[in-house]
C-alpha cells in the first residue's frame, strides 16, 4: 500500500514539475514555484525539483525561502545541490568573492551536471566585482553548450545589456525568443530597443513586465486598461506610477499630453512626492498609494504605459519644467554645491552608477566651496571636512525647496538629477559608462532636461578622469572673475 502511494506521489510530482517548466518558459515564475513546492513535498529527493526551486528562489531574490529550503536539502545524494544553493545564497547576500571561490571549487568536482549553472553564476559574480574580462570568458564558455540554448543566449544578452551594449544584447535576446518566447526575456528586449531610441518596439516588449517574473502588478482595481487614446474625452482615467521616485518625476510629463484629450485624470504617486505633484499638477487629482482609491474610473494605466499609448517617440520627448529660471551658464563664483554620489544599493547596477565615498571625497579639497550632502545615509567624511554639511535627513519636499539656494547640484544617476531637471535647476550628472536606457548614448546633454549637463564615464568602473574634471571645473568656477 505504501509503495502504491509513493508511486502515485511520484507521478503527481512529475506532473507538477512539467507544469512548472511551462510556467518558467512563459515567465510566470511565482506559479512555477507553487508547483515545485508541492512537488517537493511529494518527492523531496528529486534533484530536478530541488535544483529548479533553488534557481527560482534565487531569481526572485527570496532569500529567506532559499535559506529555509537549504536546511531541507542535507542528504548525501543532494550535497552538491546544497552547495550550489549556498553559492546562490552567497550571491544574494553580496558575498561575491566567496561565490566565485566556491563556484570554482564545485567546477572541479566529478559531477559535471551543474557546470552551466556555475558558469552563469560566475558571470553574474564577476559582473558584480567589475571583472569584465572574466564576464566575457565565462560567457563564451556558456555558449559552447547547446542544451537549453535559449537560456544561454538570454544570459549572455542580459549581461551585454547591463554593459550598455544594446545592439549586441538585442541580437542574443531576440535569438533566444525565436527559440522559445518568454515574457521575462521579452521584457529585457524592450530595454534594448529603448536604449536604441526605438520607443515603439521598446514599450511594446517592455509591457511584458506585467506578466513576467519581475512584474509587480500594482493595478489598483479591476478597472479596464487604457489601450487607445481615442474616445477618452470626458472619461475618468486612473494613472499610477509603478517605478521609483526618479521615474515618476521623469515621466509625469506625458500626463500633460494626454490631458489635451480632456479626460478627468487621477494620478497616484509615492507618498514622498505627494506634496510636489499636488502643487505643480494642480489641474489633476493627486493621490498617494496610502489613499483610498474608489472604483469609479473608466480606464486605468501605469505612467510608463502612456508613452506607448500616445505612440510617442524619442524625437517628441516633451518638456516639463517648473518654477526656477534656468541659466545656461553657471555664474561665478560658485559658493554652494549640493551633491549625491550614490543611489539605492538594491539596484542591480548600483555599484556601477554610484561613486565610492573615498573616491568622491577628493572633491572637497576645493575649500572655497561649501558642499551639502544630499545622500540619505551617513558618510564619515562629513566629520573630516569643515566645508561639508549633511542635509540628507531632509524630506524630498524640503530638498526640492532647498536646491534653489545652491549654485549647482552634482549627482550620479539618482532621483536628484530628476528633481533638478523637474525644477530646472543647474545640475551636472556624473553618468556611468553602462548607464540606464533613458540616457541613451548621451555624453553632454539630455533631451529630458535642459538644465542638466552630463559628464559620462569613459572607462567602465573608473571614475578618476571624471572626478578630476569636476575638481578642475569647481576650482575655476569658485574663483571671482
Amino acid at each position: 500500500m505504501s509503495t502504491k502511494n509513493e508511486d502515485e506521489d511520484l507521478i503527481k510530482a512529475k506532473e507538477l514539475f512539467v507544469q512548472s517548466i511551462d510556467y518558467q518558459n512563459s515567465g510566470h515564475l511565482l506559479k512555477a514555484i507553487e508547483c515545485l513546492e508541492e512537488a517537493f513535498s511529494l518527492a523531496p529527493s528529486r534533484d530536478s525539483i530541488i535544483n529548479n526551486l533553488i534557481i527560482l528562489y534565487f531569481t526572485l531574490k527570496q532569500n529567506e525561502k532559499l535559506k529555509t529550503f537549504l536546511t531541507q536539502v542535507t542528504s548525501s545524494q543532494n550535497k552538491q545541490l546544497h552547495n550550489l544553493g549556498q553559492i546562490y545564497l552567497n550571491y544574494v547576500e553580496e558575498d561575491f568573492h566567496k561565490c566565485i571561490e566556491d563556484s570554482k571549487k564545485l567546477l572541479l568536482s566529478e559531477n559535471q551536471s551543474l557546470t552551466l549553472q556555475l558558469y552563469d553564476i560566475l558571470i553574474k559574480s564577476y559582473f558584480k566585482t567589475h571583472d569584465i574580462s572574466n564576464v566575457f570568458l565565462y560567457s563564451r564558455k556558456l555558449l559552447k553548450d547547446k542544451s537549453l540554448y535559449n537560456q544561454r543566449l538570454f544570459s549572455v544578452g542580459n549581461i551585454l545589456l547591463c554593459l550598455s551594449k544594446p545592439r549586441a544584447a538585442k541580437w542574443f535576446i531576440q535569438k533566444s525568443l525565436n527559440i522559445s518566447f518568454n515574457q521575462a526575456y521579452a521584457f529585457d528586449l524592450g530595454f534594448c530597443y529603448l536604449q536604441l531610441k526605438d520607443f515603439k518596439n521598446g514599450f511594446k516588449y517592455w509591457n511584458n513586465r506585467l506578466e513576467g517574473h519581475d512584474a509587480q502588478n500594482k493595478l489598483l482595481t479591476k478597472i479596464s486598461p487604457l489601450e487607445k487614446i481615442e474616445n477618452i474625452e470626458n472619461k475618468k482615467i486612473l494613472i499610477w506610477s509603478e517605478q521609483g521616485i526618479g521615474d515618476t518625476l521623469n515621466f509625469a510629463r506625458y500626463i500633460r499630453i494626454i490631458k489635451k484629450y480632456r479626460p478627468e485624470i487621477t494620478f497616484v504617486v509615492q507618498k514622498k512626492l505627494y506634496e510636489i505633484f499636488k502643487k505643480y499638477y494642480d489641474d489633476i487629482k493627486i493621490f498617494s498609494y496610502e489613499d483610498v482609491i474608489d472604483n469609479s474610473y473608466d480606464y486605468q494605466t501605469s505612467l510608463l504605459n502612456l508613452i506607448g499609448i500616445l505612440n510617442s517617440n524619442y524625437d517628441e520627448i516633451p518638456t516639463d519644467e517648473f518654477e526656477f529660471t534656468h541659466k545656461k551658464t553657471i555664474e561665478q563664483p560658485i559658493k554652494r554645491v549640493g551633491f549625491a554620489h550614490s543611489g539605492n544599493p538594491s539596484y542591480f547596477r548600483d555599484s556601477y552608477r554610484s561613486i565610492k565615498s573615498d573616491e568622491f571625497e577628493s572633491i572637497f579639497s576645493v575649500k572655497r566651496i561649501n558642499f551639502f550632502k544630499i545622500n540619505s545615509h551617513y558618510e564619515p567624511y562629513v566629520d573630516r571636512h569643515e566645508n561639508v554639511e549633511d542635509v540628507g535627513h531632509l524630506s524630498i519636499q524640503e530638498i526640492a525647496d532647498k536646491i534653489k539656494d545652491f549654485d549647482l547640484i552634482i549627482t550620479t544617476d539618482t532621483f536628484l538629477v530628476h528633481l533638478c531637471g523637474f525644477f530646472n535647476v543647474n545640475c551636472i550628472l556624473l553618468l556611468n559608462y553602462n548607464s540606464d536606457w533613458r540616457w541613451f548614448d548621451d555624453y553632454k546633454y539630455t533631451k529630458w532636461y535642459s538644465s542638466v549637463r552630463i559628464i559620462k564615464q569613459k572607462n567602465i568602473s573608473d571614475w578618476r578622469n571624471e572626478i578630476n574634471i569636476i575638481k578642475r571645473f569647481l576650482r575655476y568656477k569658485s574663483k571671482k572673475i
